[in-house]
């Protein structure tokens, strides 16, 4: 029995530690074959984490590793879906990317695009989930799995994993809850 080799293209903010613990991830997996990494344009960065004490640079750790890294002004421009058929993925896997991803991007991938998103959705689709479960007290979050769609965060629900808060936490505790459960059990 062979090795599995899938292959992978990461999407993310270039600043992003939910982004950058699945660059990790994916580089240590041996039956994982990460063919590049997209990211947002230099110099533009997720004010989610600017104000964080540990700095991340997707785009940088990625070059380190060998990965190509595309930072496009517009994921969807023809020369950069282009790029991403001639790698061939298996999955484009999207985790904190702020700018729609069109559906010839979608398209690309020879077995699907997954979204990674840190809420328990439906619930808290969009931007800033963060916030919205902090300023509503929740008492629960979660990181969920969905298949992209044309709209936003709203594809069909592949696998969610849901975790309990105090219902007083601040946005940035929120994300740091849900950063370091950000593996959701879903075999690819």
């Amino acid at each position: 029995m062979g090795t599995v080799n899938t292959r992978f293209v990461l999407i993310t903010e270039t600043n992003s530690l939910f982004g950058y613990e699945f660059l990790h991830r994916l580089l240590a997996d041996e039956r994982s074959n990460l063919a590049a990494v997209v990211t947002r344009a230099p110099g533009v960065l997720c004010d989610y984490y600017l104000d964080d004490d540990v700095q991340v640079d997707v785009a940088t750790e990625a070059r380190q590793n060998g990965v190509d890294v595309y930072q496009p002004e517009n994921p969807n421009a023809s020369e950069i879906v282009e790029a991403m058929r001639a790698l061939a993925p298996d999955y484009i896997i999207v985790a904190n990317y702020q700018l729609q991803v069109g559906r010839e991007l979608r398209d690309v991938p020879a077995v699907d695009i997954l979204n990674f998103h840190p809420s328990p959705l439906p619930r808290y689709a969009g931007l800033a989930p963060y916030y919205w479960m902090a300023q509503n007290h929740e008492a629960q979050g979660g990181v969920s799995a969905i298949r992209m769609s044309a709209g936003l965060d709203d594809g069909p629900l592949i696998a969610q994993q849901l975790l309990s808060l105090r219902g007083d936490e601040t946005p940035d505790e929120v994300r740091a809850s849900l950063s370091v459960r950000l593996v959701v059990s879903h075999s690819v």
